[in-house]
């Protein structure tokens, strides 16, 4: 890798792990990076190194807002990165803690309290959610007996999974 011996504005492109010091070594103006599913700037100015990230998180663990990066250069050579999100669907892992006092109603609101809040924040993106419940009590009892966290994901999908856009549950799993 070489800068343009002119002093054109240059840019490399690389894919895998990258050692900041030696990119910074080879004068680049601008190093695009891929290799990562989550996006991440190493160094900002004068030279940016930049992982763009995936347009699209791939599985649970690649949960959050997903997308593009834009890159724009003025006339003086400074760069400005901007994100656009492209995600058609976004991983979330949602945790929510009971206690000896909640019962399977209240369970049921937090979940719809929160599904609600997810796709108000992303009223455009279908989401693909895990649940974690966590915590205490009667209602954890309730779900590692029998079916419980069957008749939950089931309940989950029947009324979230089929609107539009989509609030699919994916899993429920439980820690006592």
């Amino acid at each position: 890798f070489s800068p343009d011996p002119a002093g054109f504005y240059s840019i490399a492109v690389m894919h895998g792990e990258a050692e900041v010091l030696a990119l910074q070594a080879r004068r680049f103006h601008y190093w695009a990076l891929g290799g990562r599913y989550d996006r991440s700037t190493l160094q900002g100015s004068p030279n940016v190194i930049h992982y763009c990230g995936s347009p699209q998180g791939r599985c649970p663990a690649h949960g959050g807002i997903h997308g593009c990066t834009l890159v724009e250069v003025d006339p003086q050579r400074q760069t400005r990165t901007s994100f656009l999100p492209t995600d058609a669907a976004r991983w979330q892992t949602e945790r929510v803690v009971v206690d000896e006092a909640t019962t399977r109603d209240d369970l049921e609101t937090r979940l719809r309290e929160r599904i609600g809040a997810l796709s108000d924040a992303s009223p455009t993106t279908a989401l693909l959610v895990s649940w974690v419940i966590s915590g205490r009590g009667p209602v954890i009892s309730q779900l590692h007996r029998t079916k419980g966290t069957d008749q939950l994901l089931q309940w989950l999908r029947d009324d979230f999974g089929r609107r539009s856009p989509v609030a699919w549950s994916v899993a429920v799993d439980v820690e006592s």
